[in-house]
């Protein structure tokens, strides 16, 4: 399986936790690192966190580590996206309905307008929810529509590079690649799945499943998947019946053998409802969406341990944190030591060095203080330096950057360019 973005990130290699499987990356390229204090950013590159114990990553309740941008100033934009992804370079922001995707070049400055290009997708007819990357491709995945792909290696604002596929189905929400194939999560529980080695419009270069085949599932709800290097986590966005799915890469996509479900009901009563989930290079996070009886609960795998076995799991209950902004989070993403959930006006922080229960683990920023309007982003990509929160629709426009770590490197995970949401 892939387990990096072909070389296009001239990034440092990864110093890592103790629970997280990071390791060299290519460094032969130097394209994606960004200077230290481009475009008004803290700089970050002065030593003074040398001897700090986050080593190169930056302290998240300082607000002179974050940055933001009225994505609507430059033209062409929704009010709203429902994710993003990453190419090695650009930064891709997907919008909710049809309409523009904006793209954001990495190693330019962030509030410059000239460093961002809009494409209008409206021509296709679809409107997304979710994007991933594959090496080469960018894939918009279709709530309603046709799947459409933009190949990086055509300009961006050009027709001829975009194209669509109507044939996969829609009702989509989400997508994850795996070094091959790219899967698209069906929210009523059918799955699509491409073979990126294959012609794109091509009917059989995709296959589906439906998960009510193997699963006894009568409204299935899905939203979101992660890969941690063999698996495919689907995350459940049913409030009560549908249970947790994986499927084995190396199995066939098409028999109910090759999944496996789990009910977290087992774990914990509250935990239900999930809007997609990350990967730290051992533990798999389910993204709480919504609370129940009051509470937020974040459940953790341990993906060295028996999927179905209730030990395997933990969980993590935010009501210790102490503030309002437990009411469920949009996404997740990790920057190679620390995973950030929400927000809903707080992004919480979880430290993956740290004990996962402990509540000194966890930091939380309060984004409402960048703007009044600055609430319910969804966690976007990591480029290797700058984490990226897009804005969700319908609470306005205005994009926010965390200035994560430095020097810049990327978390060496399987297929991490693949869409966080």
């Amino acid at each position: 399986m892939l387990t990096a973005c072909g070389g296009r990130l001239g990034l440092l290699p990864e110093d890592g936790g103790p629970d997280v499987a990071v390791g060299p990356i290519d460094d032969s390229g130097g394209e994606g690192a960004v200077d230290a204090g481009e475009d008004g950013t803290a700089d970050a590159a002065d030593g003074s966190e040398g001897s700090d114990a986050r080593g190169p990553f930056h302290d998240i309740t300082q607000p002179s580590y974050w940055s933001t941008l009225d994505v609507a100033s430059i033209g062409g934009v929704v009010s709203g996206f429902s994710g993003a992804t990453f190419d090695g370079r650009y930064m891709y922001f997907v919008p909710d309905g049809g309409g523009g995707v904006a793209r954001y070049d990495t190693q330019s400055g962030f509030a410059v307008a000239a460093s961002w290009s809009v494409f209008d997708a409206t021509s296709f007819g679809s409107t997304f929810r979710g994007a991933a990357f594959d090496g080469r491709n960018v894939y918009l995945v279709p709530s309603g529509g046709a799947v459409v792909r933009y190949d990086t290696q055509g300009p961006f604002t050009a027709a001829s590079s975009w194209s669509s596929f109507g044939g996969a189905g829609s009702g989509f929400a989400g997508a994850v690649f795996d070094g091959q194939y790219m899967y698209l999560v069906g929210q009523s529980g059918t799955m699509a799945r491409y073979d990126t080695h294959a012609v794109f419009t091509a009917p059989s270069s995709w296959s589906t499943i439906a998960v009510t085949a193997f699963a006894a599932i009568m409204y299935p709800s899905y939203l979101g998947a992660v890969f941690d290097g063999r698996y495919v986590y689907v995350a459940t966005a049913d409030a009560s019946v549908s249970p947790l799915l994986r499927y084995d890469t190396q199995s066939d996509f098409a028999s109910s053998a090759s999944w496996s479900t789990f009910d977290l009901l087992a774990v914990d009563p509250r935990l239900r409802r999930f809007a997609g989930a990350a990967f730290d290079g051992r533990y798999v996070y389910l993204v709480p969406s919504t609370g129940q009886f009051g509470k937020i609960v974040v459940p953790r795998y341990d993906t060295g341990a028996a999927f179905t076995s209730v030990s395997s799991w933990s969980t993590f209950d935010t009501a210790a944190l102490g503030h309002w902004a437990t009411q469920g989070y949009p996404g997740a993403a990790f920057d190679g030591r620390y995973v950030y959930f929400g927000p809903a006006a707080y992004i919480n922080r979880y430290d993956t060095q740290a004990s996962f229960s402990d509540p000194s683990s966890w930091s939380s920023f309060d984004t409402t203080t960048l703007g009044p309007n600055v609430m319910l982003l969804e966690p976007g990509v990591f480029d290797g330096r700058f984490l990226y929160f897009v804005p969700g629709s319908p609470y306005g426009s205005i994009a926010v950057r965390f200035d994560a770590r430095f020097p810049p490197a990327m978390p060496n995970l399987p297929a991490w360019h693949g869409s966080f949401f």
